[in-house]
């Protein structure tokens, strides 16, 4: 597959047809590894303007993806290699659905679509991890909505404490693996 650099964590696909083999998900894997904040994507669309966004994203252990929803827009997560764990909030951050995925489970899902507007993070379970997720589009920066409860990567106090209180809240999942 031929692709374009975008910048240091995000490239594009070059030309209509797209076929993902060992090869990208090795791609990812790398560029995750060698990324600054521990994650890297391959648009399989061409443009930030496609109406479908299907991107092949790997994340290194310990990143922190601040809980976010995206306006008028379901995404879905296709785990392709190690395990993570999709959490979803309400509007006052209390957590209302918690799905484990692990690839090397037949008993979990390796598929998890989330409903337009929902607050949702990912916590990884293994030390890399690599999904396809796929959203409408064109991409517009301000319909992603951080969660004012959450705080930002910046604020490393605030996000340790923040993590702790989350995991405690995860444990006690009642369907949680």
């Amino acid at each position: 597959m031929k692709y374009r650099k975008e910048n240091d964590e995000v490239f594009y696909a070059v030309g209509d047809s797209v076929r993902v083999t060992r090869a990208e998900v090795e791609f990812v894997k790398t560029g995750a590894r060698d990324s600054i904040r521990g994650r890297f994507r391959l648009c399989l669309h061409s443009d930030p303007g496609a109406k479908i966004h299907q991107m092949l994203i790997a994340h290194t252990g310990g990143i922190y993806v601040r809980p976010h929803k995206h306006i008028g827009r379901s995404e879905s997560f296709q785990l392709i290699d190690g395990a993570l764990c999709v959490v979803v909030f309400d509007s006052r951050g209390t957590v209302t659905d918690v799905v484990s995925m692990d690839n090397s489970d037949v008993g979990c899902p390796f598929l998890y679509r989330i409903p337009a507007d929902c607050f949702h993070t990912v916590l990884l379970l293994s030390s890399m991890v690599v999904f396809l997720e796929t959203t409408g589009g064109p991409f517009n920066p301000s319909e992603t909505v951080f969660a004012p409860w959450a705080p930002p990567v910046e604020k490393k106090d605030e996000l340790s404490l923040y993590r702790q209180k989350l995991d405690l809240e995860i444990n006690q999942w009642p369907d949680k693996k």
